[in-house]
């Protein structure tokens, strides 16, 4: 996704690059007619308004083509830019899903752990209380053994 994300970037810096590289084309084009109409101007002064509607219509265009396309870009960019948020925010919220289940297990283990530890621990109790009695019971056992024997 952020390969997607940089290839658009990439491609804006080029169109970037590009309009620069026009803009600096059409400055020195209108910098190389405008030596060239100011040396014949007195002669051909109609021709030359004719020259400069034509170029200016020309610039025009190629401007308003490059506007529209910049719009394009521009569009399709802000397009993407919101799917891919919309999918960020969808994974996101499923991770924000899993980690809350996640705790809740984790939460879970632990009471089980802790119910546990103390059931042990009951066990444990008891089992030595056993332990006490089967060992009153061995020492009684033997006793009856000696007044008997």
């Amino acid at each position: 996704m952020e390969d997607k994300i940089e290839a658009l970037y990439d491609l804006v810096q080029q169109i970037a690059v590009e309009l620069k590289q026009t803009r600096q084309e059409l400055n020195n084009t209108r910098e190389v007619l405008t030596w060239q109409i100011a040396g014949v101007r007195d002669e051909l002064q109609g021709q030359i308004a004719g020259v400069r509607d034509e170029l200016q219509e020309q610039i025009a265009g190629v401007r308003d083509e490059l506007q529209g396309q910049i719009a394009g870009v521009r569009d399709e960019l802000q397009g993407q830019i919101t799917d891919v948020r919309k999918e960020l925010t969808e994974r996101l919220e499923r991770i924000e899903r899993r980690l809350n289940a996640t705790f809740n297990q984790v939460g879970m283990l632990s009471e089980f752990r802790v119910e546990v530890l103390h059931k042990l621990e009951e066990l444990s109790k008891n089992q030595e209380s056993i332990f006490k009695v089967l060992g009153e019971h061995e020492v009684k056992i033997q006793n009856l053994y000696k007044n008997v024997g």
